[in-house]
């Protein structure tokens, strides 16, 4: 157990503005030279998200420092790889026997499940592609990484059409355009150079991650859609920034899950995830127009580049406002996408039920009536990890760059990074962030125990400016630390304080 603390917490308390918007991140860390650097205090504003990308093997020195998430689960599964088994579509093994029963809505339009019309089309459609550019083909097949297999990543595109082959072609022109305006190859490897900052800050304004996985194989994933706080997601990156992170998520995060998936049971092949959106703490104040643009971008973006991806979809602690919309919207779809969305309210023992129907209690987080870690520990222990990588990646690019100056080659500075210095003489024990939107003066308190150090990152996109004054709990002030966000220049010299401005 942590020592208790020596002192009343220090006071943080916010810059006297007209208006601003400002969220600070505090790290905590546990040393035994903490005395050293205790009054050491940092500064940052945060860099716009890089698209500097490498479309070979390798990466680049711009793109390496930050750290690529990689999942996490309470119960690892076995990372020893099998061998792949592919379908070979025959009339065979694609086209299901007919026992006189309709075949089953969770069944429809997968192999071995169709009918002679949708084989005949299903093999006009492999015949298109074959004429097709190797874009459009690698818009089919985007979890070949994962080795998911073609027969079904094809049957996948065609269920979303209903086997409409014009329609199939027509969507999967429209993701392939929308593939190439990503404007990075690789789709970002790497989350702190798709966002501009690290995750684990953007996480502490919007909780998301897989976690582990459901009944089946499928991966698990958590989104507290209830504490969006799309202000603080102003301050710490924009809008093309958060729709980069979400390429990374899909083409790295959630293939990763899948590919882990495949090396322990060759026999996976559905390729689809369980989620779970929390609602808890949502009000229609909520429902601003940049919350509702995010959700709404990163929902096109997965409905038209990864369709057929759902499993199911458990809607938890859902106001009453929302339930009885989604009661209306039901009648209006198809009994087939229906089936896969469950709305509850804030019944904790009907979602805890129904959560552990499709997940095996020890896959459950604490928090969402399991035995594994909750969600914010589980958080917590991936923002250790992933400081911890970037600490030793900003020592090897440290590195490099004495090599390149002792070569007189010049580097490259242009990637910055919030992860605390000081973390070479520590562990990183904590992170905390807090959101100020005042328009006079406002504070916050935050707790360092004996042997630890803090150190404050402070993002903004207000371009109005105050002052941030720390101060100990005796009220001596130990730093004051001036804070504007500089604004887009526009072609007259003014400021275009538009919603996408860099924080």
């Amino acid at each position: 157990a942590p020592p208790p603390p020596s002192t009343m917490p220090p006071q943080i308390q916010s810059p006297s503005a007209s208006s601003l918007d400002t969220t600070s991140s505090l790290k905590r860390m546990a040393s035994e030279e903490a005395k050293e650097f205790a009054a050491a205090m940092g500064q940052s504003s945060a860099s716009s998200p890089e698209t500097t990308c490498n479309d070979g093997g390798g990466r680049d020195t711009s793109a390496s420092l930050g750290s690529t998430i990689r999942p996490i689960s309470p119960s690892p599964l076995s990372p020893t790889p099998r061998q792949r088994d592919v379908t070979e579509p025959t009339v065979e093994n694609m086209i299901r026997k007919d026992d006189g029963r309709p075949v089953d809505v969770g069944n429809w339009g997968y192999p071995g499940y169709l009918t002679r019309e949708e084989w005949d089309v299903f093999q006009q459609f492999k015949a298109e592609i074959s004429k097709r550019p190797p874009s459009f083909q690698s818009t089919i097949y985007s979890f070949a990484s994962a080795s998911e297999d073609p027969t079904y990543a094809e049957c996948r595109w065609l269920r979303a059409r209903k086997f409409s082959l014009p329609q199939t072609l027509a969507m999967i022109e429209e993701a392939t355009a929308v593939r190439s305006s990503a404007g990075c190859p690789n789709f970002f490897p790497d989350g702190h150079v798709a966002l501009g900052v690290e995750p684990s800050v953007y996480h502490t304004q919007y909780p998301q991650c897989y976690y582990s996985f459901a009944k089946g194989g499928y991966p698990l994933f958590f989104s507290k859609v209830g504490m969006l706080n799309a202000e603080g997601l102003s301050c710490v990156t924009t809008m093309r920034g958060i729709l980069n992170y979400h390429w990374h998520d899909m083409m790295h995060g959630y293939t990763a899950q899948l590919e882990r998936r495949r090396r322990t049971d060759p026999t996976f092949k559905r390729y689809e995830v369980v989620c779970v959106i929390d609602l808890e703490g949502l009000t229609t104040s909520h429902l601003t127009k940049r919350a509702l643009d995010i959700v709404k971008a990163q929902t096109e973006m997965d409905s038209v580049c990864f369709p057929e991806t759902l499993r199911h979809l458990v809607i938890i602690n859902a106001p009453g406002f929302f339930a009885l919309t989604w009661k209306l919207i039901a009648k209006w779809i198809d009994a087939r996408t229906a089936s896969k969305v469950t709305i509850l309210g804030n019944n904790r023992s009907k979602w805890t039920a129904k959560l552990r129907q499709l997940v095996d209690v020890d896959q459950l987080p604490l928090d969402y009536g399991g035995t594994g870690t909750s969600i914010e520990r589980y958080l917590e222990a991936e923002t250790i990890e992933q400081y911890t990588e970037v600490h030793a990646a900003r020592k090897a690019q440290e590195e490099e760059r004495r090599i390149r100056q002792m070569a007189a080659i010049p580097s490259d500075d242009s990637q910055r990074s919030f992860c605390p210095r000081t973390l070479a003489k520590g562990q990183i024990v904590g992170q905390k962030a807090f959101h100020f939107s005042v328009r006079s003066a406002a504070s916050h308190h935050a707790t360092v125990l004996q042997d630890e150090s803090m150190e404050l990152s402070v993002f903004t996109r207000s371009v109005e400016g105050g002052r941030l004054r720390i101060t100990s709990p005796a009220g001596r002030t130990v730093a004051t630390v001036p804070i504007r966000h500089r604004g887009k220049v526009g072609g007259d010299g003014s400021d275009d304080d538009d919603d996408d401005d860099e924080p």
